[in-house]
């Protein structure tokens, strides 16, 4: 899967895309067994999910691949919009409540000179 490029990502469904993600870990935690957990997220076929544990495997499959990160959910998106606002207001106290709402959500969040940036904290 690693290779392919496929606009349909058969783990579209949360579920689904939950279960698989759990057996991949599980392989991972099961002594660091990588060649299982290679051939699951082979036979799941997921970008996602490659994606996700490419931080273990170290393949840098965003940049082979020529895909980042897909686009924040919209709640998400509206979060970072409300700390943005509230980080040019000064108002820390809202800001630190969102960048935790946003960490509990499963984000690691950045501050840089264009704004609050949020990606996807792998496993």
């Amino acid at each position: 899967m690693y290779g392919a490029r496929s606009d349909a990502d058969p783990l579209l469904d949360d579920a689904a895309y939950s279960d698989a993600r759990s057996d991949v870990l599980a392989a991972l935690n099961d002594d660091l067994n990588v060649p299982h957990m290679v051939g699951l997220l082979n036979r799941y076929g997921s970008h996602r999910l490659w994606l996700e544990f490419d931080a273990v495997l170290g393949l840098d499959i965003a940049e082979r691949t020529g895909r980042r990160d897909e686009e924040l959910p919209p709640d998400v998106a509206s979060l970072v919009e409300l700390r943005n606002s509230a980080r040019q207001a000064r108002d820390w106290n809202e800001s630190d409540r969102i960048r935790d709402e946003l960490v509990a959500m499963g984000y690691e969040v950045g501050d840089g000179p264009s704004g609050t940036t949020v990606r996807r904290r792998p496993l």
